[in-house]
């Protein structure tokens, strides 16, 4: 159903309302609505900030409706619409025509340029008239441009070298007025030389050639060389060394030689040896009762303890050959006993202990040979004699060494230490063998 056009006089009252809601065809809770929104509109005045608004409400039309018939030709088309498209299209072809095509043709283009170039002329016949009234153009010409010529450079490096060389002349004639320069030359420059150097150099080396062979020959006067060569330096060598090692061993061989045969020849190792038996059962015993009260009172079972004598025997001799296999010793004889029976094999020594006399027994030369009580003392007395002198011989070289040793000769321990670890060090390095053989 096509609508007819409709288009509102200008102007908003309450009838222009009433007659929107009508055409609208609104209910009446719209209607009501829309007759207190206008009153409501013309209570309000215009707002006092901002940009000033000046609004003729009574010049516009608030409502238009079109028709919204369709045309199927422009012959149809109402006459007001097509006067309003003709209008546009004679618009937009004048404005092509007058204001669009002239600027595609060369005289146009010609014209500006012209006009351009004529402008341009006056504007710089204005420009350069005031720029030489202000005086610049003069001023540059006098006092800039010659800057920037050769000859202007030319003169100015003339007068600044002409200024140097006489300015220098003054300071030469005062320089060589101070007497500096021939100080310098005669005291100072030869030390940059190589013969200055050389020459000084010599001079040294001659100086200290003859303050050495000073010291040198007063050195040999005070003995002290002689004294070092013969009582110190040989303790720098490892043939001293070993033989004071090779003595030192050898004398605590002696002593343990010594302290052996004594040990072997005293009647209290027989009765040591005697009463071990005596010893263990006094073990076995004191554990026994340890072991009944603890086994009475604590409730807690311990093991018995059985102490055999050729089990002691055994652990003693083993003991015996540890320390000296560990010492490096001679031999120590291992004793047998035969308190609780058994036969000795050949060759053995053993105690034995007839009536209550200590006997020693053992073969000499393939036979039978007895020692008693007053031979075994005779051999004691013996060894304990010979160990004596040992032992003061080994005394008297300990104090010649530490005699030697605490001479004043200038070297502290700290020097004779490095003096013989360098020795070492160089001795292995030639021959690949230690210094030192302990």
């Amino acid at each position: 159903m096509e609508k007819d056009e409709i288009e509102l006089e200008k102007g908003l009252s309450l009838d222009v309302v009433k007659n929107i809601s009508k055409i609208k065809n609104e209910p009446e809770w719209m209607l009501e609505f829309r007759i207190k929104s206008y009153k409501q509109f013309e209570k309000m005045s215009m707002p006092s900030f901002g940009p000033k608004l000046d609004i003729n409400f009574n010049n516009i039309s608030y409502y238009k409706r079109i028709n919204d018939k369709v045309f199927n030709n422009w012959e149809s088309v109402r006459c007001d619409v097509k006067n309003t498209f003709d209008n546009i299209a004679n618009n937009i072809k004048n404005w092509w025509q007058n204001d669009v095509s002239p600027w595609f043709t060369v005289e146009r283009w010609s014209q500006l340029g012209e006009n351009v170039k004529s402008s341009l002329s006056s504007k710089w016949s204005s420009f350069t008239s005031w720029w030489q009234s202000t005086g610049i153009p003069n001023w540059w010409d006098k006092n800039v441009s010659p800057w920037f010529t050769k000859e202007k450079w030319s003169s100015f490096g003339e007068v600044i070298r002409s200024s140097l060389t006489e300015k220098w002349s003054a300071f030469s004639t005062w320089w060589s007025g101070t007497g500096i320069p021939n100080w310098w030359n005669n005291n100072v420059a030869p030390w940059f030389t190589v013969n200055k150097w050389q020459n000084f150099g010599n001079n040294m080396k001659n100086g200290i050639q003859t303050m050495w062979q000073s010291f040198t020959s007063w050195w040999q006067n005070t003995g002290i060389p002689s004294w070092w060569n013969n009582n110190v330096a040989p303790w720098f060598t490892v043939n001293r060394w070993q033989s004071v090692t090779d003595g030192i061993r050898q004398g605590l061989v002696n002593v343990w030689n010594n302290a052996r045969n004594w040990w072997n020849n005293n009647n209290i190792l027989s009765q040591i040896r005697t009463s071990f038996p005596d010893i263990l059962g006094g073990i076995q015993y004191i554990w026994g009762v340890v072991k009944s009260w603890w086994d009475r009172n604590v409730r807690l079972t311990i093991p018995s303890l059985n102490l055999r004598v050729e089990y002691t025997t055994r652990g003693l001799n083993s003991l015996q050959k540890a320390i000296t296999k560990v010492l490096n010793l001679p031999g120590w004889p291992s004793l047998k006993f035969f308190a609780n029976g058994g036969y000795p094999r050949t060759a053995d020594l053993f105690w034995a202990n007839e009536n209550g006399v200590p006997e020693l027994v053992g073969t000499m030369g393939g036979r039978t040979a007895v020692a008693s009580g007053t031979e075994i003392t005779g051999i004691s007395d013996a060894i304990y004699g010979t160990g004596n002198v040992e032992i003061q011989l080994l005394q008297e070289q300990n104090r010649l060494l530490r005699q030697l040793l605490a001479k004043d000769t200038g070297i502290s321990a700290n020097d004779l230490f490095n003096s013989v670890r360098n020795s070492s060090k160089d001795y292995t390095a030639r021959t690949g063998r230690p210094a030192f053989d302990f």
